[in-house]
């Protein structure tokens, strides 16, 4: 499994936690990081010619992409969770921005999580 501050490689197995429980049995198959995002809003001057611009709500975001087999509590626990869940991925602390997305194919289900870090996160949940 892959280290606290490591890079998610596709094929590796992940830690990803939810307030409290971990699952460590979920096979990554793609991993898209963002790093740098903000909402930006040109702030016009004199004959609405841009002057400058003003950058909000700063983040990070991650998309995860992993395989875990169908039957079973942990994927039941994955798709429990809402908007809003603590996401953690090798002790990096993300908001859950969307529902999990999961498909079903035989045995094995596909579970995708969609993350965000807003800036002031750093303060607020890894304190």
């Amino acid at each position: 499994m892959a280290a606290a501050g490591d890079l998610v490689q596709t094929g590796t197995a992940v830690g990803v936690g939810f307030n409290g429980y971990t699952n460590t049995n979920l096979i990554m198959q793609a991993v898209t990081f963002s790093p740098g995002d903000a909402d930006v809003k040109p702030i016009l001057g004199e004959q609405n010619a841009p002057v400058t611009k003003l950058l909000t709500n700063p983040r990070s975001g991650i998309e995860l992409t992993g395989v875990l087999k169908a039957a079973g509590s942990e994927l039941a626990t994955l798709i429990a969770y809402k908007i809003g869940t603590i996401l953690t991925v090798n002790s990096v602390k993300y908001f859950l921005d969307a529902p999990p997305k999961v498909e079903f194919s035989g045995e094995e289900a596909r579970v995708t999580l969609v993350g965000i870090r807003e800036d002031s996160m750093a303060a607020t949940y890894d304190g």
